[in-house]
């Protein structure tokens, strides 16, 4: 059996909560396995008909051992390569999620504050400004990963996009509302939980698996200077550091 059917057979194992084994063998994988032998794994996963809302869920374990990785990979990467211009961003973005998460704590535990609130404006409006992150990755990277083969985990994260951007759009849309404050702070309490919670997960899973997957996958320099050239056509967020 090769590394990758091993691959596969324990990610399937990881749907089964009876099976006791699966997490503490995933880890071991995981910590050996090459990431873009990982992304092939996922792929062969979507073909053969798993969901990738599955996949999501799936592939959490191998988040837990390699995020001392991530910064490690960012070192490799040229200044003002797009790999590393995302990473940047991510870091940002996980800013403001940690602004969100005690933000929304303070709310949900006194008479909200002003200057909380208006806190709370700016991180959605950054939140959607992300979008254009997104969107660079959806019309340049992942297309260039997909026409060399790489198809599965971009399809995964535009998945993962689509349920992001509705949620930070009802975050924005539910801070321009009036409404009871309990109802209020029940929304924003569930709205937090998902955005803080599934773009973090998101966001690593890029970090330690997709970059890396494509770093090793398109290896043409002039390739990289076209994705570079597209992204700088689309644009980049109000938060984006560069260099």
């Amino acid at each position: 059996m090769s590394q990758r059917e091993v691959l596969v057979d324990v990610l399937r194992r990881l749907s089964d909560p009876d099976d006791l084994g699966a997490k503490e063998a995933a880890q071991k994988l995981v910590t050996e396995v090459d990431p873009l032998e990982l992304s092939l794994a996922e792929q062969q996963l979507v073909d053969e008909g798993t969901r990738p809302e599955e996949l999501r869920h799936l592939c959490a374990i191998h988040l837990e051992v390699l995020g001392d990785q991530i910064q490690d990979f960012r070192a490799q990467l040229p200044p003002a390569h797009p790999l590393r211009t995302l990473m940047l961003e991510h870091e940002k973005l996980l800013g403001f999620l940690a602004e969100l998460e005690d933000v929304n704590a303070r709310i949900q535990a006194s008479e909200p504050a002003p200057q909380d609130l208006e806190l709370l404006r700016a991180i959605a409006d950054n939140l959607i400004d992300g979008n254009k992150h997104h969107q660079r990755e959806e019309d340049v990277l992942f297309p260039a990963m997909e026409e060399l083969g790489i198809t599965g985990p971009p399809r995964i994260m535009r998945l993962e996009h689509d349920m992001l951007k509705a949620r930070k759009a009802r975050l924005q849309e539910l801070l321009s509302k009036q409404m009871d404050l309990q109802e209020f702070r029940k929304e924003l309490a569930g709205l937090a939980a998902f955005i803080v919670f599934n773009l973090r997960d998101h966001i690593f899973k890029e970090d330690s698996i997709l970059y890396p997957a494509a770093w090793r996958t398109i290896t043409s320099k002039a390739e990289w200077e076209r994705i570079r050239e597209e992204c700088d056509r689309i644009g980049y967020c109000s938060f984006t550091p560069m260099g």
